[in-house]
């Protein structure tokens, strides 16, 4: 399994946009929710896709 780290300031940015996003339409904010939990489920699913190292 691939652990997958976000730093603070990542979450926060995420918090943001995410709040952002649902301000302006319930249903793109869901979607980008999606998006970003299918993104961190990538490195999991498919191990050869990703770089052993990322940073963000």
């Amino acid at each position: 399994m691939v652990e997958i780290v976000v730093s603070s300031p990542a979450e926060q940015e995420y918090a943001e946009a995410l709040t952002w996003y649902a301000q302006r339409s319930l249903r793109v904010a869901q979607r980008f929710d999606d998006d970003f939990d299918q993104s961190r489920r990538l490195p999991s699913d498919s191990p050869s896709a990703t770089p052993a190292i990322a940073s963000f």
